[in-house]
């Protein structure tokens, strides 16, 4: 049996397990929107995909922010976000990274220099 690990109502994860259903494939679901994630198993997933996959950048603030960033940074910031055990963590330290980030964006001479 597979783990499946996402965020229940996102549009992707709907189309997965319609998909798995259709095919038959029996899998558990992680939800880490819930549950968060362990740092061991977010470290495994750095090696072998890239930020952007593990967190959701569609949006706006999020891709003007992230973007900006180091590769080394948007990996700290990814484990930090994801390895929080309770929801309320994760939100806040989302919360607290785009306030230090729109912080640095206002900065002369940082992240968007012009």
């Amino acid at each position: 049996m597979i783990t499946i690990y996402g965020i229940k109502n996102c549009d992707t994860m709907q189309q997965a397990f319609k998909w798995l259903n259709v095919h038959k494939v029996k899998c558990t679901f992680h939800d880490y929107k819930e549950s968060g994630i362990d740092k061991a198993t977010l470290e495994i997933w750095l090696k072998h995909f890239a930020t952007d996959k593990l967190i959701n950048t569609k949006s706006a603030t999020w891709h003007g922010f992230f973007n900006a960033l180091a590769f080394t940074h948007k990996k700290e910031h990814v484990i930090a976000i994801m390895d929080a055990k309770k929801k309320e963590t994760r939100t806040r330290r989302i919360q607290k990274m785009v306030m230090m980030l729109q912080d640095q964006m206002n900065k002369p001479g940082k992240l968007n220099s012009k």
